[in-house]
């Protein structure tokens, strides 16, 4: 293209785009439309799991009431999601606590998901089935994407995602200059409007303004002063969901602020980065929960996500390289998931999570696909296009495997945490699960073996000791559980869950003076706890 046929300002004419006639390719997102829900149709007949489905929906009393004064003013468990609660209310009003009905109804959402990512990328790339085809299959089927849709307390993550994507759209067709002005204008608002949804679902748009600079830059747009201050309006309405987000850690105890390093955090984020770049590409040794921070066990990620982006970025350096795919996909990708990696420690002890690339992955799928084109473009011989072929074909194969063993983890509490702990070994939070899952399943002897295993990776943790002494009590071990609670009210003696198991100790010991005076006294201290509301009906039995 010579330099009097390239307009500034205008959408740019895919460099490759598909032929009229081959319109079997769009035969791809069908295809992966199919099988995503076949592979996820299992998880039907899965129940709840004692993975946040407590908190959020099982014991959410906002959801059983469906009080929307509290859905939107209140934190829950240190997150702000009345949008997300909205959606579980309208559904327990109608069938009440079936888990069927909720796994269905995030299936949905991902299939919709699906068919929104291919208008988007179509959109996008101007019509370029290529990319949009491939990006969508990966979205549909890589390995990292049933934590989002088969973990029910995930909601929020394929919720908010469906108004990010609508979000996406109606920008792009904001700017589409075939439609009239007028007409345009009302897509912009409908921008803002979805883009306010989405963080009501989950605040994983909060970098939206940023992520719409790297549409105008794939569409070579000149980045003028209209630019910007057209996306002045979602960068207030991302910042306003930053302070709420901030504010629901700092009222749920949990601070924004740190006294680590700043030079350690950025490490932190470099490290999560490359991370997550790694399992873009080859998904291996996944957890649904990383705890603990391993150089042993994630070196061999780290160095992939290295090599990978090095290779993204010598590539986005050749010529004959879609070069604005490739540093679009890395800048979308760069942008949306800049909230998670942990350069602000807003995460507690969890460092990683494999659902943040259900949107984000987007921008490194559209990378690669540009490169593999290319590839079958400018390759000579046709060794080396079965070569690569087979490359491709083994490398889908792979991940419809993974997705289907991540799907099969979900199924029940014990085959959830299991898998966490064979992953993580030093997982305390696996280990404890696995003892609340063995207690509330009435299996009390396992339910000690797995809190001991808990309490023996961190024997000065609050939290180990209160639930270790749980499981002793419910196992009938009164010695064994009271020197485990006095160990957490020794730490804290406003502890109201200690206190009340205290209180239930006292009473098999026969203190029933003491046992109703400390069961008051946990009340006092935090009424509206549903643990501590369980154990005072079980002392006046």
């Amino acid at each position: 293209m010579s330099k009097g046929q390239k307009k500034r300002g205008k959408f740019r004419k895919p460099s490759w785009q598909l032929d009229t006639k081959s319109r079997y390719f769009l035969l791809v997102p069908l295809v992966a439309f199919i099988l995503s829900f076949a592979l996820l149709y299992k998880s039907l007949n899965y129940g709840f799991t004692n993975f946040d489905d407590p908190q959020l929906l099982v014991n959410n009393q906002i959801v059983k009431d469906f009080d929307l004064g509290k859905m939107f003013t209140e934190f829950v468990y240190k997150d702000y999601l009345p949008l997300t609660f909205l959606s579980y209310a309208l559904e327990y009003s109608v069938i009440k606590l079936d888990p069927f009905w909720f796994h269905l109804n995030n299936i949905i959402l991902h299939l919709m998901n699906i068919i929104l990512v291919f208008v988007f990328v179509s959109m996008l790339t101007r019509k370029n089935y290529y990319l949009a085809s491939a990006c969508t299959f990966l979205f549909a089927l890589f390995p990292t994407q049933p934590e989002s849709v088969v973990w029910i307390s995930e909601r929020k993550d394929v919720l908010s995602t469906l108004f990010l994507l609508l979000v996406y759209i109606s920008y792009l067709l904001y700017r589409k200059e075939t439609l009239k002005k007028s007409f345009r204008w009302n897509f912009y608002i409908l921008s803002l409007v979805f883009l306010i949804l989405s963080l009501f679902a989950k605040a994983a748009g909060v970098t939206t303004a940023l992520v719409l600079l790297t549409f105008d830059y794939l569409q070579e747009r000149k980045w003028e002063k209209s630019a910007f201050l057209e996306k002045l309006p979602h960068l207030i309405i991302g910042l306003a969901f930053v302070v709420i987000h901030v504010v629901g850690h700092e009222v749920s105890g949990e601070r924004a602020t740190t006294s680590f390093n700043p030079f350690y955090r950025l490490y932190l984020g470099v490290e999560s980065l490359m991370f997550y770049i790694s399992r873009s590409i080859f998904p291996y040794d996944m957890s649904p929960y990383y705890e603990i921070f391993s150089f042993e066990k994630t070196v061999g990620l780290y160095l992939l996500g290295i090599f990978v982006f090095c290779f993204l970025c010598f590539f986005a350096g050749e010529k004959k390289y879609e070069k604005k795919e490739i540093l679009f996909g890395l800048s979308f990708f760069t942008f949306f998931i800049l909230p998670v990696l942990n350069i602000v420690p807003l995460r507690g002890s969890l460092i990683y999570a494999d659902r943040y690339l259900y949107l984000s992955g987007i921008g490194l799928f559209l990378a690669y696909a540009s490169i593999v084109k290319t590839w079958y473009e400018n390759w000579q011989g046709s060794i080396k296009k079965i070569f690569l072929s087979l490359c491709i074909t083994f490398l889908g194969a792979y991940y419809i495997y993974m997705f289907n063993n991540r799907v099969k983890i979900w199924e029940t509490s014990f085959t959830l945490w299991n898998d966490i702990a064979v992953s993580t070994p030093r997982s305390v939070t696996a280990q404890m699960q696995l003892a609340h899952a063995y207690l509330d399943a009435g299996a009390t002897q396992k339910a000690v073996d797995h809190a001991e295993k808990g309490f023996a990776l961190n024997p000065e943790n609050i939290s180990v000791n209160y639930s270790l002494s749980l499981m002793y009590f419910n196992n009938q071990q009164l010695d064994e559980s009271l020197k485990a609670v006095d160990f957490v009210l020794g730490q804290n003696g406003q502890h109201a869950q200690a206190l009340s198991v205290k209180a239930l100790i006292f009473k098999k010991q026969g203190k029933e003076g003491q046992a109703q005076s400390l069961m008051e006294k946990a009340l006092s201290l935090n009424p509206a706890d549903n643990t501590v509301q369980k154990h005072a009906s079980t002392l006046r039995q």
